[in-house]
């Protein structure tokens, strides 16, 4: 009687071990998403004279309600980038996120392409928020633009001035980059905003 109670109760654990869903990854993507099934490759930092960078991303992942992308560029010699989410909807609320050593080295490089003090101990913040309008209707009316989209973000509680920075984020689609764009006076307070408190 003993030994049949153990090879049944051996025989539900495998049973039960086997039927188990496995452990969703961070990796995975959203429920109801479509995302790219391969990485795409690495494509270096680019200055965008006079007003702003552009960057490749990775990799998109696209739920109902906004857009993932795994940004990451080449700068000599350096891997940099962060993760993105932009909202669909024409006002919402954008995310920055860090991915780790390339997001800490992007703010030196932003430092140093802006012309600001490098500190080489900043780090980039877990993630900032910024309000998101999207302006790709204006876009495509006024330019033909049809291949990503055109958003405006501001990134309240930036700095304690009463500027609040703001910058002009386009996405293409279709040549998988991010570009960002800014006046000069707003530069040193979106990289102040990306930086770790």
């Amino acid at each position: 009687m003993r030994t049949k109670f153990i090879w049944l109760t051996l025989v539900l654990g495998v049973f039960v071990v086997a039927c188990q869903q496995p452990e969703t990854s961070e990796n995975s993507s959203p429920v109801g998403s479509s995302a790219n099934d391969s990485v795409l490759p690495i494509q270096p930092l680019q200055i965008v004279s006079p007003f702003g960078i552009r960057l490749g991303y990775i990799g998109k992942t696209q739920t109902d309600s906004s857009s993932f992308y795994q940004v990451l560029a080449s700068y000599e010699g350096l891997l940099v980038g962060f993760n993105l989410s932009i909202p669909r909807g024409e006002q919402a609320v954008a995310y920055f996120s860090t991915r780790g050593a390339v997001s800490d080295e992007l703010i030196r490089v932003l430092q140093k392409i802006y012309q600001l003090p490098v500190d080489s101990a900043a780090r980039f913040s877990e993630y900032v928020k910024a309000d998101c309008f999207n302006l790709s209707n204006i876009y495509k009316a006024d330019s033909g633009w049809t291949v990503g989209s055109q958003n405006k973000l501001f990134f309240r509680g930036a700095s304690d001035t009463d500027d609040i920075p703001e910058i002009h984020l386009s996405v293409n689609e279709k040549e998988h980059w991010i570009e960002v764009a800014q006046d000069s006076m707003y530069r040193a307070g979106w990289v102040r905003s990306l930086t770790q408190k």
